[in-house]
């Protein structure tokens, strides 16, 4: 079972995990008579708090979703941990990182991902200027 913290989206997006919540609904038990949970999440982006299903969070997808011909789909986590205390400059090189994939996104004429992107550099630039 996955537990409360800060965990990245394989598109990029930051979430915290807020509680994991048993699924009320008979309708929605497991074949073996458990109940489903329900996973709580905020957008580190745009403050919105989301629910998936827990088997949907923890679930592999392919990525990239729109690929290149010479580009190999891959199969990642939906959501993958993400541990604040990385390696020293990682922050610094995660904000690079963003502007460069915000910068590609506008070159394909992908406006709100790109902006999207930005505003989470932006996000992350101003935890940076938190810390001690």
């Amino acid at each position: 079972m996955i537990q409360p913290g800060v965990y990245k989206h394989f598109r990029g997006g930051m979430y915290t995990v807020i509680l994991i919540a048993q699924d009320s609904t008979n309708s929605r038990e497991r074949p073996d008579g458990s109940k489903n949970h329900i996973v709580i999440y905020l957008s580190h982006t745009n403050g919105k708090v989301f629910a998936r299903d827990l088997d949907e969070f923890i679930e592999l997808v392919k990525w990239p979703a729109h690929r290149t011909p010479n580009e190999e789909l891959r199969l990642h986590p939906r959501f993958m941990r993400w541990e604040e205390r990385q390696a020293p400059g990682w922050m610094e090189e995660e904000i690079k990182r963003l502007h460069k994939e915000a910068d590609a996104a506008w070159e394909r004429g992908d406006k709100k991902t790109s902006t999207d992107l930005h505003y989470e550099a932006h996000v992350l630039s101003e935890r940076l200027k938190e810390k001690p």
